[in-house]
């Protein structure tokens, strides 16, 4: 399980570091999809609950890092997200395309309602349009349509890491 979080951990923050450096610049009106939380959803949806919190929560103490937010603030979401996508393991056939993309919708969704009950909670004062403004259907849409590209990969890598894993142990 150590070796699972650790190669979700690391590509996420990865590419949480790489989307609010490289790709704010190079999309326009500064909108990128949320790799990291995508892959944090497939992670949680293909190992469960307990690698997906776990996970949750580095990726998101790595972003509140990189941020202006409180530390903790994206790491209680994070955990959530990962913990409730843990949760619908094995309920759906995770080859099809509306299930990344609905989870996908699904999660941005709870990151952004989550941010706006603990922005109230942390006393932020940032507003109800910083969230909820057209930057976020923008980052929505992107996250919808990353989603299942992003699914496939995550999932092709993790079945190599544990068909690896079963042949070599």
């Amino acid at each position: 399980m150590v070796g699972r979080v650790f190669l979700t951990s690391a590509s996420a923050c990865g590419f949480a570091i790489l989307q609010s450096t490289v790709l704010y610049k190079l999309l326009p009106s500064n909108v990128a999809p949320d790799i990291a939380m995508i892959i944090l959803v497939a992670s949680a949806l293909y190992y469960g609950s307990i690698p997906g919190e776990i996970s949750g929560f580095f990726i998101g103490l790595c972003i509140d890092a990189i941020s202006l937010a409180p530390f903790g603030f994206h790491a209680f979401i994070f955990v959530l997200i990962g913990y409730l996508s843990g949760k619908i393991r094995g309920s759906f056939s995770l080859k099809p395309i509306l299930v990344p993309v609905s989870l996908a919708a699904l999660a941005t969704l709870t990151k952004y309602i989550f941010a706006v009950l603990l922005s109230f909670f942390f006393e932020l004062k940032l507003g109800l349009i910083r969230y909820f403004s057209l930057r976020t259907v923008w980052e929505l849409l992107a996250n919808i349509v990353l989603a299942p590209l992003i699914f496939f990969i995550v999932f092709l890598i993790y079945e190599n890491v544990d068909q690896g894993r079963r042949v070599n142990g």
